[in-house]
């Protein structure tokens, strides 16, 4: 097939990979002239229409995520010529290794903080698939892609349920997946939902830190395929004892047999790996969100310095996995370091992008992407409503200190400036003054630091007019969060203290 033209513009340079599904070639896309990595899908796979057509629609969803964990889809069609029908997926051509090829040449497993990284960053990229209706229902090392600066791409969504549909490939009843990596439910012919990619992440989980598949394959498929019906896999501690016990469990979770037993979401996982990964034996505490003084609000930048026991956090971060009313309030908090927040970087998109088309209060614990709109509670002697736009989150330099005039110490810290507007929704008084203290940053581990007042060039809050903020006007506004040096902000959270109408901890949140 090399120098062959799909659809009269794909055209094929280099065989990279072939597998069950079709091959992976490296090509060009004459009419944007750019590189491309185009996957030829079996003949069979094009015979059922109906199938087809489901897995374009599929497909053009996911193109659509433009997600930083997901590789991006350029095209998807279907090439005609005298030997019949080829179905063909055009996407960004990746520089990295599958990681199947990485698990490879670790046969003892990776290094435990990189397994997190790879299985956070997996998770992410499957919440936000989740949260538009995606199953993906194959995953596996060979369809992650790792660059080599460590980010891990996805890929091939769709292609499994296609593969379903068709009977040359599976015949009736049965459901195509990888064996090794499949749940049980998909063995079973039952209908699949986001809970069965988490039964697969746990089996790749399971792979990245222990070197080993949970379930041994050496005896053939009918083998293989008991266990994963029928038998629990042994603990990853058992065979790699310095896995921290709550990482074990959230593995074993993940492969629990009933799909109720697992986790409530992706974002779920995401956010236990990123508070439950390995973290420094002492770091910066600041004051935490988690279970505050009633009627108390969290003051200060930095309390102190304390040994920060791993266990103590990881399994604190767990007991709320089963929970799916709590598990934003205490774990969905954290994120990778970052310098920005964008509006790819996040799932759970509930919010809108226009205060006039948000519709009634945001829910306590509820999360919105950077960009959207939420509309909330401000109780200050009435009861307004505002629409809150967070609008960015950005890093400044040690250099911005000397003029942000806070009146609080600053040195160990960096500046970070989240950018909003705030929409006087009417419901009360007109005397908004400011809103910024309103405003607290959710570091990578989990926890939340309040913002500082300032009125700087820099980062201004007042809004117009000697605080007088109309019903149905809006206003600019800033608020400085002051973060430990080496720390990072990965969103933040709206919250109201001592009369919050959501009773703190149940903030709304931007990622």
């Amino acid at each position: 097939m090399q120098g062959l033209t799909l659809g009269g513009r794909y055209r094929l340079d280099r065989l990279i990979g072939r597998g069950g599904m079709g091959e992976v070639w490296s090509g060009t896309d004459l009419r944007l002239r750019r590189a491309v990595a185009v996957k030829v899908l079996a003949r069979e796979l094009a015979a059922d229409q109906n199938a087809v057509a489901r897995f374009r629609r599929e497909a053009e969803t996911a193109a659509a995520l433009q997600h930083p964990g997901i590789a991006v889809v350029f095209d998807v069609d279907v090439h005609v010529d005298a030997t019949g029908q080829t179905l063909f997926l055009v996407m960004e051509l990746l520089d990295g290794r599958d990681l199947r090829t990485v698990l490879d040449g670790a046969p003892a497993g990776l290094p435990i903080a990189q397994a997190v990284s790879f299985g956070t960053q997996i998770a992410e990229a499957l919440a936000v698939a989740h949260e538009h209706g995606i199953v993906h229902r194959d995953i596996k090392p060979a369809n992650l892609i790792v660059l080599p600066d460590g980010r891990v791409k996805l890929c091939d969504f769709g292609i499994a349920q296609l593969a379903a549909a068709t009977t040359q490939l599976t015949g009736k009843g049965n459901s195509l997946g990888t064996p090794s990596y499949m749940a049980p439910e998909q063995f079973r012919a039952e209908p699949t939902d986001p809970r069965t990619d988490l039964y697969s992440l746990g089996c790749v989980l399971y792979e990245m830190l222990t070197g080993v598949q949970p379930f041994d394959s050496g005896g053939g498929l009918p083998a293989l395929m008991y266990q994963h019906l029928n038998q629990p896999a042994p603990a990853p501690r058992a065979r790699r004892p310095e896995i921290p016990e709550s990482l074990d469990q959230l593995v074993l979770d993940l492969l629990a047999k009933d799909p109720a037993g697992r986790p409530p979401g992706a974002q779920t996982v995401a956010a236990f790996l990123r508070s439950g990964g390995p973290p420094p034996v002492t770091r910066p505490l600041v004051v935490t969100h988690h279970q505050p003084a009633a009627g108390s609000r969290r003051m200060g930048v930095v309390i102190g310095l304390a040994g920060v026991a791993v266990v103590a956090l990881t399994t604190a971060a767990f007991a709320v996995l089963h929970d799916s009313g709590s598990t934003t309030k205490a774990t969905a908090r954290g994120g990778s370091p970052t310098t920005s927040v964008s509006p790819a970087a996040t799932a759970t998109p509930t919010g809108s992008a226009d205060p006039a088309a948000a519709t009634g209060m945001a829910q306590p614990g509820q999360s919105f992407r950077i960009g959207q709109t939420a509309q909330v509670p401000f109780l200050n002697g009435g009861d307004e409503k505002l629409a809150i736009t967070v609008t960015s989150v950005e890093k400044g330099t040690t250099g911005d200190l000397a003029s942000l005039n806070t009146g609080v110490p600053t040195a160990g810290t960096t500046p970070y400036y989240v950018r909003y507007s705030a929409k006087n929704l009417g419901g009360g008084v007109a005397d908004i003054s400011g809103t910024a203290t309103n405003m607290e940053g959710m570091l990578q581990d989990g926890q939340t630091i309040i913002s500082t007042q300032t009125d700087s060039a820099k980062c201004k809050d007042s809004p117009p007019g000697n605080g007088q903020l109309p019903t149905g006007s809006s206003y600019e506004a800033c608020a400085l969060i002051l973060v430990p040096s080496g720390d990072s902000v990965t969103g933040v959270e709206w919250t109201q203290g001592s009369s919050d109408k959501y009773q703190d901890p149940h903030g709304v949140y931007w990622k």
